[in-house]
């Protein structure tokens, strides 16, 4: 998605994808998702879903 010009679609998806499931993610995996998504302009779809509260132990 990401190479077809669709990263913030494929973020978005990322993140329903963990907010459905209630997948935990560690702080290193958040880190690198946020990364990710400030280089690809599509930071908006990870605070939408809050993302950071599926961050565990």
């Amino acid at each position: 998605m990401v190479g077809n010009d669709k990263a913030e679609l494929a973020v978005d998806d990322l993140a329903r994808v963990i907010e459905y499931y209630r997948i935990r993610i560690l702080r290193t995996e958040y880190d690198q998702i946020v990364a990710v998504a400030t280089q690809l302009d599509a930071l908006d779809s990870l605070t939408e879903v809050q993302i950071g509260r599926f961050i565990g132990d």
